[in-house]
């Protein structure tokens, strides 16, 4: 907030700010945040080499940069993008750190990217950017073959849980698989799965604290001939999919797709300008020095939010300006899978006048504050 704004508080307040100035200076240590679900290696590819011959590498670049595209844009058709073509064309511009490694009869090539010039390139490219801070994903999954039928727990290790888990390594979600332990069979069996009964297995998700939940079921036919229904639960908006392939994996694989595919709609964007003036945030709950670290290092570390600045401080909340990347909704969506604020309700009362002294010296006028267009609650 400018200089020039004056406010008025008890002298209590005044030493609260004071306090936060020299926070602000350094002269207190900074509060870890907890990120949900940041995922790792998003700039990191593995892909399959002929040989070690450089025109063999070149291609290698180019094949590990189209997957990490798929993962950072979400989007599995980037490729077929202009812009991201340019890119690939220059894939090994962007490498930071390659290696070679044996696996068995063939070997790979692990590469490692340049993150920050990767994005500037998808930004210049107006192509999207989905941020490493991403929804946990639990997937409560039904097998039935014949007259086996099971569910999938955490420690299973068996063909379906390899499947689900190299697929969401591909596309960058973070899934887990329930524990399937006395808690959860006491709610759960197989039966509500593969019946439809999602409530009860809703309520049993709830001690996993997931960001979003899905529900699968998937049978075979025949040998060749496999069915799969995925349900997504995520921020209120629940979307399914029917699928049928020749295999457990093709299913499997196509059911994860269809969740990362549906996550990347809501949550890759485009980067642009945030509105004029920056978007405001309003934080109530700011009850001490330590809630307002807290919030400073969670602001300083959100991923869409470029920069921020103080717009206004009060007894128990405070404002920010944000600079975004994307738009207020997309804020929003990431905020909401941190266990630092959660949305409230704006304020009934309107925000009181503030006295601006114009920089020319004329006498003081009242202006009013403008409404925060994010209002949120800090969590203890």
């Amino acid at each position: 907030m400018d200089s020039r704004y004056v406010l008025r508080f008890s002298t209590d307040f005044a030493l609260f700010l004071s306090g936060i100035v020299l926070l602000l200076m350094g002269s207190i240590g900074a509060v870890d945040c907890a990120r949900a679900a940041a995922v790792s290696d998003l700039y990191r590819a593995e892909v399959a080499v002929d040989s070690q011959e450089p025109a063999a590498r070149e291609q290698a670049f180019k094949d590990a940069l189209e997957a990490v595209l798929v993962k950072v844009t979400g989007d599995r058709e980037i490729a077929a993008q202009p812009a991201a073509a340019t890119l690939l064309a220059s894939a090994s511009t962007f490498v930071q750190q390659f290696g070679y490694r044996a696996r068995g009869h063939a070997t790979t090539l692990d590469v490692l990217f340049d993150g920050t010039a990767v994005d500037a390139a998808l930004t210049d490219g107006d192509l999207p950017v989905w941020v490493d801070e991403r929804p946990a994903v639990l997937i409560w999954l039904a097998v039935q073959r014949g007259d086996r039928r099971y569910l999938v727990a955490e420690d299973h290790g068996g063909r379906a849980d390899r499947v689900v888990r190299t697929v969401a390594a591909r596309r960058g979600i973070p899934a887990l698989f329930p524990l399937l332990d006395l808690e959860d069979r006491a709610q759960v069996d197989v039966a509500d799965v593969l019946g439809g009964f999602d409530e009860n297995v809703l309520q049993a998700s709830a001690r996993y604290d997931a960001d979003a939940v899905v529900i699968a079921t998937v049978a075979a036919l025949r040998d060749d001939d496999w069915r799969a229904n995925w349900q997504l639960y995520y921020g209120g908006e629940p979307s399914a999919a029917s699928l049928k392939g020749g295999s457990l994996e093709a299913v499997l694989g196509d059911g994860l797709h269809f969740v990362a595919d549906s996550l990347a709609d809501r949550l890759a964007v485009v980067e642009t300008a945030g509105a004029q003036g920056g978007l405001l945030m309003s934080v109530e709950g700011v009850d001490s020095l330590e809630d307002f670290a807290r919030l400073e290092t969670y602001l300083d570390n959100l991923a869409l939010a470029r920069s921020h600045r103080i717009y206004r401080i009060g007894p128990g909340y405070a404002s920010f300006l944000l600079e975004v990347s994307g738009d207020e909704a997309n804020i929003r969506r990431l905020i909401g899978l941190g266990d630092v604020l959660e949305a409230a309700p704006l304020p009934v009362l309107a925000p009181a006048p503030l006295r601006v002294k114009p920089a020319d010296g004329d006498k003081p006028v009242y202006v009013r504050e403008r409404a925060p267009a994010l209002h949120f609650r800090m969590l203890q």
